[in-house]
Order: C-alpha cells, then sequence, then structure tokens
C-alpha cells in the first residue's frame, strides 16, 4: 500500500478516534469506566495525529506497506474496534437513560481497554521503528522494547478476530434496533394520525354473520361490474331498508376485497357510520381514520405522511382537515387500486356531520383509482341527491339467507334440543314468510318464540308474534317489565341509559352506572352487574360489541323507536341520569383533585369507569333536567375546586383535546363561573352574578373566558347575558377571540350577534388568521358565508399567505366558489408564501369543475409556484386527467419546464398515468430531458454534478 493510500485512511481514523471520544465524554463524569476508556482513547488519537503527521513526511513517501505489515494490520485492527465501539456508544445515547450508565458491562469494558492500550502501542512501535528512535537506546533496552512489542504484535491477530465477531454481533444487534426503532415510530405516526379502532368494529358486525349468506350481492353484474372494471362508475350505491342487513352486507364485502387482493397493490379501508359514535363521525376524524388505514398497509411508511408529521410535529400541531385530504390521495396514488366500502351513510349526522362528508365523497370519486362501496337507507334526500347518478342494488334480506339465518339462531338457542326438525321447519318457514324482506323483524321473532320453555309455549307464542317492528319492540319491552322486580327495573335502567347516552359506553361504563345508589359517597361494587345479567334481562334488545366491550341497542331502528316513544317510557330519564352522574363525581374518593399526568389519568379512569361519561355529559343531562334537588347538587359540585378541576380534566382529556386544556394548571385555574358557562348552566350562572362579585373577563390559565367557552359552545343566551355584564370580546386565549372561536366552532349566532355588538369581522389573532380563515379551516360553509356578507375581507392571508379562495379550491366547494368569485373584491390571481394560485389547489385536488370556474374567469394558466411548477404539472403527476385535459384544452404550455427542466409529460411518465401521458403526447409534448443537481456538501458549490437523463416515454 501506497503512502497516499495510507494517509487517507489514517486521516480518516484520527476522525473516528475522535468522534468515539466525543461520545465517551458524554457520559456522566461520575462513570469510572468511561474515564478509563477516555483516557485510552486520548492516548490511541494523539498516536494517530503522530502517524499522519510521518506518512506525510518525505522518509516515508519513500516507502510501500504491505497488507500484511505492523502498521496496516495495527491500523485495520483499529478501525474495527472504533467502529464497534463507536456504535455502541452511539445506540446507547439514544436511549431513555441517557449517558446515565456506561454501555459496557465489566468484561467488555476491560477488553475494550486492554485491545485499545495494545493497539496504541502496536502503532506507536512502527513510528519509532520507521523514525529510527531507537537507535539511540542501549541494546539492553531495544532487547526489552522488541520483547513486549513481540508480545503485542502476537496478541494483535486475535484483537483482529475478536473485534470482527464483535463487531458483526453489534451490526445484527443495531439492525434490529434499528428495526425496533421504525416500527415504534411508524406505530407512532400511525397514531399521531388517528385512533380510531376500526378493526374492531368490523370484528363485531361480522362476528354473527352466517357462513354461505350474501353471496348473491357478489354475483350481482352490477357488483362485478364495479370490482372489476376501472372503466365503471367508481361507485356502487346498496340501499334498503332498516334491519335488511346493510351492515353485515358491507363486512362481506371488506372480508371478499381483503381475501381476493392479498399480495397486490391494492388496498381496502373502511367506514361504519353508527348514529353512537356521532363525536367520531366529524369529517377530519374519518379522514384521518382512511388515511392510517391506507398507510398502514403499505411495508414501509409513506413520504407524504412522514413529511406531514414532521412538518406539523414542529409547530405541535395536529393536521385539519385540507392536510389529511391532501395526504390521502397522496398514499392512495401508491396503489393500483383503493376500494372504501363506507357503510350505513345515513346514521351520520345530517346536521352537524353530513353536508361535510358528502363533499368529500364527491371529491373520492372523481379519483380513478379509488372505488366506493356505500350502504345506507334510501330515502334521505341528501344521499340520493349525492349517489342517484351512479349503479344501484336493493339490498333486502334473500329468503334463502333468511332461512340460514334463523336455522342458525335456532341451533344456538338453549333450546335447540327440544326443537325436532319437523318444528324447526316449521318456524323457519312461518317466521320467514312475514320477514318483510328484512333480517331485524324475524331476529326479534325467533328470540321470543324460542325462548320460551316448552315446543307448546313456542307454537302459541307463533300464533301471537308481532308483525310489525314496533309490535315487535311493544312486545318485548312487555316481556321485559314482566319479569322479576330486580330485573324489571334493571333491563329498563339499561335501556334508559343507552338510548339516552350521548355516546356509545361500555359494559364496564354501564355496570357502574346501575350500581350508583343515589345518596351514597362510596359504591358498593357487589351492586354491578354482569354483562350477561345485563343483556338477559333486556330480552335481546341489546347486544355487546366483544372487542370494544361497547354495549348498544341491536339495531338503528330501536334507538329511533325510543327517541319518538321517550317520554312515553322513560318520564324522568334526563334526571335520573343527571343524579347519577353528579353523585358519582361527588363520591369521597374523587376530592382528590386533577392529576399531574396522563398515566394518572387513566389508572383512575380505570378504577372509576363512569368517571369519562359523567365528567364529559353530567352538564347536558342538568340542562334538561327540572329537578331543584338535581339543580343543588350541581351546585355543590360547581363550587369544589378539587373535584371541578378533576373532572374538567377528565372530560377534555377524554375527548381528545390537546395536553394545554387538560395539564394541571390550566384546570386549577378554572373558577366556577367559567365552569357553569362550559356546561351552558345558565340557571347556576344567573345565581352567581346576582350574588357574587364576579369577574366576567376572569381567564384561564390559557386565557380562556367564560365568553369565548359560551360563544364556542353555542349556548347564546349565555353570550347576551354576558355581553350585557360587560364581558370583553376581543379578550384571546392561545387561539383567539371569542369571534376567532365561534368561527372555528360554526356557530353562526354566535358570530352574528358578536358582529353586531362591533366586533371587527377582519380582526387577527397572533397567527396572522382573521375568523374567516378560522371558519375555513374547518369547513363551516354557512359561517363562512356568513362572515363575507357581513364584511370580511376575502383577500386576507394567515402567515402561509393561504385565503379563503384557496380554501375552497382545495375543498372543492362549488358553492363557496361561486360565492368568491361573484365577489368583485377577490383576487383571484393571489398566492401563498410558496407561490401557488387556487388553480394550483383545484388542480393537484383534481377538482375540475372548480378548475373550469377559475379558467373561465382569466386566472393565470401556466402561473407557477416554488420549483417552477405549473396546474398541469401537479395534475400529471397526481393522475387528474379531467383536469389535464381540460387545462391543455384551454391552452396550457404542455412543455412548460419547471426549474428542474421536468415537464408535465414526464412527470406522467414518472407516475405511470399512461392514458395522461398519452393524452400529452397528442397535445404536443416533445420528448424532454430531466435536469438535477447532485451535491457532495451541504450547500451548494464547484463541485456540484448536473445529472441529465433523457426520457422516451
Amino acid at each position: 500500500m501506497d503512502p497516499f493510500s495510507l494517509i487517507v485512511g489514517i486521516s480518516g481514523l484520527v476522525a473516528l478516534s475522535a468522534s468515539v471520544l466525543k461520545l465517551t465524554r458524554q457520559y456522566f463524569h461520575g462513570i469510572k469506566h468511561a474515564g478509563d476508556a477516555a483516557s485510552e482513547l486520548q492516548l490511541l488519537h494523539d498516536v494517530l495525529c503522530r502517524l499522519d503527521e510521518f506518512l506525510r513526511s518525505d522518509s516515508a513517501k519513500r516507502q510501500s506497506f504491505d497488507d500484511t505489515s505492523v502498521l496496516v494490520s495495527s491500523t485495520n485492527a483499529c478501525r474495527t474496534k472504533l467502529e464497534v465501539l463507536c456504535k455502541k456508544l452511539d445506540a446507547a445515547t439514544k436511549g431513555r437513560l441517557l449517558r446515565a450508565s456506561w454501555p459496557l458491562n465489566e468484561k467488555e469494558h476491560r477488553q475494550s481497554v486492554q485491545e485499545l492500550r495494545t493497539i496504541t502501542q502496536c502503532i506507536h512501535f512502527a513510528i519509532t521503528i520507521d523514525e529510527c528512535a531507537l537507535l539511540s537506546k542501549t541494546s539492553e533496552e531495544v532487547t526489552e522494547v522488541l520483547r513486549k512489542h513481540l508480545e503485542t504484535f502476537q496478541t494483535l491477530t486475535e484483537i483482529s478476530h475478536s473485534t470482527t465477531s464483535l463487531k458483526l454481533a453489534v451490526e445484527e444487534q443495531t439492525r434490529i434496533l434499528q428495526d425496533d426503532h421504525k416500527i415504534q415510530e411508524r406505530e407512532k405516526i400511525l397514531h399521531w394520525i388517528s385512533t380510531s379502532d376500526n378493526e374492531s368494529k368490523h370484528n363485531a358486525i361480522r362476528t354473527p354473520r352466517v357462513a354461505g349468506t350474501g353471496e348473491w350481492l357478489m354475483d350481482t353484474e352490477e357488483f362485478k361490474t364495479w370490482r372489476m372494471s376501472v372503466e365503471s362508475p367508481s361507485v356502487l350505491w346498496c340501499h334498503g331498508i332498516q334491519g335488511s342487513g346493510k351492515s353485515v352486507m358491507t363486512s362481506l364485502v371488506i372480508d371478499r376485497l381483503r381475501d381476493d387482493y392479498v399480495g397486490q397493490k391494492v388496498a381496502t379501508a373502511f367506514v361504519y357510520f353508527d348514529y353512537r359514535d356521532w363525536g367520531s363521525q366529524s369529517l377530519e376524524n374519518v379522514v384521518a381514520s382512511l388515511l392510517r388505514q391506507v398507510a398502514s398497509q403499505k411495508s414501509a411508511l409513506p413520504i407524504s405522511l412522514f413529511e406531514l408529521y414532521t412538518r406539523l410535529r414542529e409547530q405541535n400541531r395536529k393536521p385539519q382537515v385540507q392536510d389529511l385530504e391532501l395526504t390521502l390521495l397522496h398514499v392512495c396514488q401508491d396503489f393500483d387500486q383503493v376500494f372504501i366500502p363506507i357503510d350505513a351513510l345515513d346514521e351520520c349526522d345530517e346536521t352537524m356531520r353530513r353536508k361535510h362528508f358528502l363533499p368529500f365523497l364527491a371529491t373520492l370519486q372523481r379519483i380513478p383509482r379509488i372505488r366506493m362501496f356505500v350502504t345506507s337507507r334510501p330515502y334521505p334526500e341528501d344521499v340520493r341527491k349525492v349517489l342517484d347518478p351512479f349503479p344501484q342494488i336493493s339490498v333486502q334480506a334473500s329468503d334463502a339467507d333468511l332461512r340460514k339465518y334463523l336455522r342458525r339462531r335456532i341451533e344456538d338457542s338453549g333450546n335447540a334440543d327440544i326443537i325436532d326438525e319437523g318444528f324447526r321447519q316449521q318456524l323457519i318457514e312461518t317466521v320467514a314468510k312475514g320477514a318483510q324482506k328484512m333480517f331485524l323483524l324475524p331476529a326479534l321473532q325467533i328470540q321470543s318464540i324460542v325462548n320460551e320453555p316448552t315446543t307448546a309455549d313456542m307454537e302459541d307464542a307463533i300464533e301471537t308474534m308481532p308483525h310489525d317492528l314496533h309490535q315487535a319492540f311493544y312486545q318485548t319491552l312487555t316481556r321485559i317489565q314482566s319479569q322479576s322486580e330486580g330485573r324489571k327495573r334493571l333491563g329498563m335502567n339499561v335501556l334508559m341509559w343507552i338510548s339516552h347516552a350521548q355516546c356509545s359506553l361500555t359494559v364496564a361504563e354501564l355496570s357502574e352506572a346501575m350500581a350508583v345508589k343515589l345518596g351514597h359517597t362510596v359504591l358498593n361494587p357487589r351492586r354491578r352487574p354482569s354483562q350477561n345479567m345485563m343483556i338477559e334481562c333486556c330480552m335481546g334488545l341489546v347486544t355487546v360489541d366483544r372487542e370494544s366491550s361497547s354495549i348498544r341497542l341491536v339495531h338503528y331502528a330501536l334507538q329511533e323507536f325510543f327517541r319518538d316513544q321517550r317520554e312515553e317510557l322513560f318520564l324522568s330519564g334526563e334526571d335520573q341520569i343527571a343524579d347519577i352522574c353528579i353523585g358519582y363525581l361527588l363520591f369521597d374518593e374523587l376530592v382528590r383533585g386533577c392529576c399531574e399526568a396522563e398515566a394518572e389519568i387513566l389508572r383512575l379512569m380505570k378504577d372509576f369507569p363512569l368517571l369519562r361519561y359523567a365528567s364529559s355529559y353530567w352538564g347536558h343531562h342538568v340542562r334538561l333536567s327540572h329537578c331543584d334537588r338535581i339543580y343543588g347538587l350541581a351546585l355543590e359540585l360547581v363550587h369544589s375546586p378539587p373535584r371541578r378541576a378533576l373532572s374538567i380534566q377528565i372530560q377534555r382529556f377524554s375527548q381528545g383535546y390537546r395536553a394545554l386544556y387538560w395539564e394541571p394548571d390550566e384546570v386549577t385555574s378554572l373558577n366556577a363561573f367559567q365552569y357553569a358557562c362550559a356546561f351552558g348552566l345558565e340557571r347556576a350562572i344567573c345565581s352567581m352574578l346576582e350574588s357574587e362579585e364576579i369577574d366576567v373577563d376572569a381567564a384561564t390559565h390559557i386565557g380562556t373566558t367564560a365568553l369565548i367557552r359560551a360563544a364556542s359552545s353555542g349556548h347564546m343566551d349565555l353570550v347576551k347575558l354576558l355581553m350585557s355584564r360587560g364581558a370583553d370580546p376581543t379578550k384571546a386565549n392561545w387561539y383567539g377571540s371569542a369571534l376567532h372561536c365561534a368561527a372555528e366552532a360554526g356557530q353562526c349566532e354566535s358570530i352574528r350577534f358578536l358582529l353586531n355588538s362591533g366586533m371587527n369581522v377582519n380582526l387577527r389573532d397572533d397567527f396572522g388568521r382573521t375568523p374567516l380563515h378560522c371558519a375555513t379551516d374547518q369547513r363551516h360553509i354557512s359561517a363562512i358565508e356568513l362572515l363575507l356578507d357581513m364584511g370580511a375581507d376575502p383577500n386576507t392571508r394567515d402567515h402561509e399567505g393561504i385565503m379563503v379562495l384557496h380554501e375552497a379550491a382545495q375543498m372543492e366547494d362549488e358553492r363557496l366558489m361561486r360565492r368568491l368569485l361573484r365577489d368583485e373584491r377577490v383576487d383571484i390571481s393571489a398566492t401563498t408564501v410558496r407561490g401557488k394560485t387556487a388553480l394550483h389547489c383545484a388542480a393537484e385536488g383534481g377538482h375540475a369543475e372548480i378548475v373550469r370556474m377559475l379558467l373561465d374567469v382569466g386566472v393565470g394558466i401556466d402561473a407557477t409556484f416554488v420549483g417552477g411548477y405549473t396546474a398541469l404539472h401537479l395534475a400529471a403527476w397526481w393522475g387528474r386527467e379531467d383536469v389535464v385535459r381540460l387545462l391543455v384544452e384551454a391552452g396550457a404550455n404542455v412543455n412548460a419546464k419547471s426549474d428542474e427542466k421536468t415537464t408535465a409529460r414526464y412527470f406522467a411518465a414518472a407516475a405511470k398515468h399512461e392514458s395522461i401521458h398519452k393524452l400529452l403526447i397528442e397535445h404536443g409534448a416533445e420528448k424532454g430531458v430531466f435536469e438535477y443537481v447532485v451535491s457532495d456538501s451541504e450547500s451548494a458549490g464547484e463541485d456540484d454534478v448536473t445529472c441529465r437523463y433523457e426520457f422516451e416515454n
């Protein structure tokens, strides 16, 4: 080996030894072993520096070094040992106990120190020989030095072998740790996106499915065409009456798609809408759930998702709806097809949720590779308006499926052994005949029949069985009320709680509620009923989702029945639930106050299962109660600082608020007046205003006032009351003023009142946002239009340069876009900080109608944003064929080049959009050259290399 090559290697060793030395010194000074190793490493580093100087000398340049020479062997062993140490130390510093303990055990430490010392001696000896330093020694001294170094050389080979083995072992361990870290990071990001437990919902619905049922749907031409033909419409709408088996059919479709596309670039993501779970039906939650499902089906986390996480994590922000939508569309591009079954669309809350979801559904159906299977009842007008143009299948219980289902129910009953085949067949035929093409009615009928003790009683039950759903419900309630007093009370209380609850309840929560004895401040655990007892006492009207442990009514139709008959069946339901919730929060053990950390909150919620529901919804039930005794209990809770702090902490934590809302400093700063305002307790608030010195503008730790809370919650009577008492609407918390918060919540009445009271419609918060931005962030179209009508400047931009025109283009809201384009004040060519126009936003999202509207008013078709990209570039990359066609036919420059010399044709080829690529060629797209710069350094310099790739796709 020539000296020059050796110099390069030694220079690397000098740097490596310095790195290892630096890592070693990062450990706490109190660790003795770290100091020992640092001393040896310092000596080695000094010797390597001397060796580097020697090799650059004239005497060294005249020499050549064999690969087996002492010097080369020593440096090789040195490099191996240092690399092993570097990996071990570096891996350890990434752990939780950073620099708190030495990562080498006693044996490893002693061996490493000895090996470092030996290597140092070898290199030092090589230098002294070549410098003739030994010539100045006596013969006896030389002999002794040579003897010692001979021993060192003999151990050098052993060191080389042992360090190589150790290096391989460490590399394998490092690889395992890195893989484990990647898995943990992947799960962390997916959890950050969404915490929805989709598989539990799916498994709960598919569990009662009877094998062999539903195959008729798979055999229809409509289903086959939807599934197999990319040229067919992307949506298949399956509608049917209540109880016809739509949800079970959806579960079958999901399983079939998953089974048939194993190992292919096909993803399946689904949504089960549930009337009980309206809190999770927000567009943000639904899109986040779909994004998580699709992203989790890739072996490596999609880059677009990782970039979103990295960007927002640095700002301590959660993604907004538009972030989630755009990322979902990006991730879908990585698959050949993405199937999205959506069940029970009619159970998505019409007034608060569905009006936002339907435009999103319209966006998805325009994406070529996305195919949707949607079920609902046939009559919701807004659903029909969107889905009527697409192929449809009427879902109803087929005779064959009904018979299979009824046979299964009989076999699973406790009386199957006394039912002979002849009577079994009679049962099946009789019940199936009156099924009215649904599963729900025969399910209730067969339940009431097979529960009879003898076959004779079953025959009598057949004669009196109900012939419609309402009759079936009333008959079952009559049977519940004919039980023993204890079972009757338990059954009706369970039904009362489930039908009145503001969210789904778990078995543990409901059992805890049943165990609360009014007037007692301690719960007797022996009063908790079992899951089986609660189900039995309800005579088949409730069921339990096994994986989520939520207890619910068997069908949405039953919830509607209870809603209509609430006054008749549960006269004092709100009073009873409010009484139990407040009584629970006043338990002796909960006077402790708020928790200091998340782990403590979770432990407390486990020990007190009803705490989540009681903390979140006691105020709702109190508002609907007219009982003076319950009002008195509510005041006791409101005026108890530790209970108040704990309940608001549990409420905000369980509902997914940011940590700053439930941290101790915030919840303990909430006074009784603010607490009452948070729950809209007008009677208590009026009482406090009359009897106490109340500062209506008092703010919590993060700046939230009573007015902010009332305005964002839509408690208009309180808003007016507070304003009449002099509340300042411009006082702001971290998010903004009462007007900003009302706009973000879409509370139009609050917005109108605050503006009529003199607030500035264009008031900016600390982030440069106006109320118009806040309403747009959450897609509250009515609030947006109201703000514009009341003078909001449509051209106001936030700190990223985004204005409502850009948002409307991203959201594909045609009504809002028309409203904006009619406004002469709107700057149609406005750009964001990155230079994007509304046309870029619409083209990227594939919103063809929005693109057409913008082109009609003269938006610059070839305008570029950062990187030199046009709308055509974006549409070609994301596969928006309709948009590409619109743009090229409107005169877009098909050969426009970005700063990197890429054209739309290149993007179409790179993304494998063959039809778009062909379309661009037909409109004159030329063969191009793609140029980009590669630099070895962090900043561009003279050594940059320009790479050119010709493409002829």
